[in-house]
């Protein structure tokens, strides 16, 4: 099982114990803690987020480490948005938020300012407080309601409104069970004009650090002439490169990718999206926006892994060896390398 992010009860304690119950930004006197109705008005803070893709993330920390004492501070709620502003995390980096942490936690000690012991109810309300900034798998939760992209009917000879796309990311068509109405209304009378059609797109949502410990790998990687899968068997003609050689510089070529790609107990109708990046021989990033969403659908527990083909389009500019990565969110599944020569240098 992996370990749960949310930071122990005890550490939510101890942070409180050193915040004067008083905001840790420089100069701010608001405080964490009411003292006349015990309502929670500041808010538990990540210095480096607790999930990819969130500020000043940290791949190299562990999920102790993200939830530890260490990386946590407590800040009112216009402080927290202040330093999570994206225009504003020049300044606000970890370095910074380590030392106004430190240096207020440093005055509570000089000072030996006693504030009172949180009661169980206001560690877990602080606890809520968290989640206000914590990326997770459900985006928004739209359970028990009934979405509508379909546009209205018109009235009285008015045109009908415009249908609306509602995109849902990560999970599958079959793991989303709420009413989706994408019909347009019918127009009014006199001569209303009929609402346009709606839709739904559902797309892959980003991997995080729990999926890949929940074990999201790509096992196996090559390139291949052409790739066929069937009945449990993958078919492949003249697969395996290591070089390819090409006539001429430029050359535009499409290049047929496969991957195994295990899931692990990721759940059921999770929609993942696989991004795939290629860099030449100089560096440079020579593939943009292609990717490939993965439905995790019904399978025997013994087989939890799926047989990805991608069409990758690329123009080859320089010969020498270039870089092909799968990767999602900011997580790197797999890299396969392949050189590219001239025809003429055999």
């Amino acid at each position: 099982m992996p370990e749960t992010s949310t930071p122990k009860d005890s550490t939510i304690r101890k942070l409180f114990a050193l915040s004067m119950n008083q905001c840790a930004f420089p100069n701010c006197i608001n405080t964490i803690v009411d003292s006349t109705t015990n309502t929670i008005l500041g808010e538990v803070c990540h210095i480096c987020a607790q999930s990819s893709g969130g500020l000043r993330y940290n791949n190299q920390q562990t999920t102790e480490e993200r939830r530890s004492f260490k990386n946590l501070v407590l800040l009112c709620s216009e402080h927290h948005k202040v330093i999570d502003a994206s225009d504003n995390l020049h300044i606000y980096t970890v370095d910074y938020l380590l030392s106004i942490k430190s240096d207020h936690e440093e005055t509570a000690r000089k000072a030996a300012v006693k504030v009172s012991a949180l009661s169980d109810s206001l560690v877990a309300e602080l606890q809520k407080t968290i989640g206000n900034y914590s990326r997770t798998i459900v985006h928004m939760d739209f359970r028990g309601a009934q979405l509508k992209a379909g546009g209205e009917g018109g009235y009285r000879g008015g045109a009908g409104g415009e249908g609306g796309v509602i995109n849902i990311v990560g999970v599958t068509p079959a793991g989303f069970h709420e009413p989706i109405a994408v019909d347009g209304g019918d127009g009014k009378f006199p001569g209303g004009g009929g609402g346009g059609g709606g839709a739904t797109n559902f797309t892959g949502r980003p991997a995080d650090e729990n999926d890949c410990e929940n074990g999201l790998r790509v096992s196996t990687i090559f390139l291949a002439d052409m790739i066929q899968y069937a009945e449990g068997f993958f078919y492949v003609l003249r697969g395996g490169w290591e070089s390819y050689f090409v006539t001429s510089l430029p050359s535009n070529l499409q290049l047929n990718l496969f991957c195994v790609v295990e899931t692990g107990t990721i759940p059921i109708d999770t929609m993942l999206r696989l991004d795939y990046s290629i860099k030449d021989a100089e560096g440079h990033s020579a593939l943009e926006n292609c990717y490939y969403d993965l439905s995790i659908s019904k399978t025997t527990p013994q087989a939890r892994r799926w047989y990805v083909t991608q069409l990758l389009p690329l123009t080859v500019s320089c010969t020498g060896l270039w870089h092909i990565t799968v990767s999602s969110g900011s997580n790197t599944l797999a890299t396969h390398d392949i050189e590219f020569l001239l025809a003429n240098e055999r």
